[in-house]
């Protein structure tokens, strides 16, 4: 797969352009440290939990995992986010793939301890996400978790009152979730952990 220049690009200036927002503590990136120290501590709660990373840019949550000695499965459409994960974590799993079109063929039959996304769910609308998290049981061990981060809100008073404070950051065609509509229109057990005031984590237990 050929991929855009423009996505070559965006890979390769990834991380920088979270750590500057890192830094100063602004949208979208507020609370970013905080929300993968979050979801860390969740799935390490099971020594040698094996864990799914979808949508896993270039490998920033997924080497922690691998630093601590966890097997990890990462999946992103980008290539060259796929490169960088792999010069990251060279004995883990690295898959190119789009989830837009579902799970990896690959996958289909493995189970996970822990499956993890982080800053990809606002790319899909709220029917592709539920989608995709309705076909997450089929990947998921016993008991196993899933944890679902990024730019959210508890309540549309929460996100317009950000988008009014950033609204020159508020990224056209990115669909920031909102909690409390979500949790509604998936019928979905589900619980939210608020991180910042534009991050939060969902939890959805097999």
């Amino acid at each position: 797969m050929r991929e855009p220049e423009w996505d070559m690009d965006y890979a390769d200036s990834y991380e920088n352009s979270i750590r500057r927002d890192v830094l100063r503590d602004r949208f979208p990136y507020a609370g970013y440290l905080d929300l993968l120290k979050f979801i860390q501590r969740g799935v390490e709660q099971a020594r040698g939990a094996r864990v799914l990373d979808l949508g896993a840019g270039t490998g920033i949550l997924a080497e922690r995992f691998y630093s601590s000695g966890h097997p990890v499965t990462t999946v992103d459409r980008s290539p060259r986010m796929v490169e960088i994960e792999s010069e990251r974590m060279r004995r883990g799993r690295q898959i190119c793939y789009d989830l837009k079109l579902g799970m990896p063929p690959e996958l289909a039959g493995e189970r996970f301890d822990a499956i993890v996304s982080t800053y990809m769910i606002a790319e899909f609308r709220d029917d592709e996400l539920i989608r995709l998290i309705r076909s997450l049981k089929n990947y998921l061990e016993p008991g196993g978790n899933v944890y679902l981060g990024g730019v959210m809100f508890r309540t549309a008073d929460e996100r317009d009152a950000c988008r009014a404070e950033n609204g020159k950051k508020w990224v056209p065609g990115e669909n920031y979730l909102v909690f409390e509509e979500f949790e509604r229109k998936s019928a979905l057990a589900m619980t939210f952990r608020r991180i910042s005031y534009c991050a939060g984590v969902i939890i959805l237990t097999e």
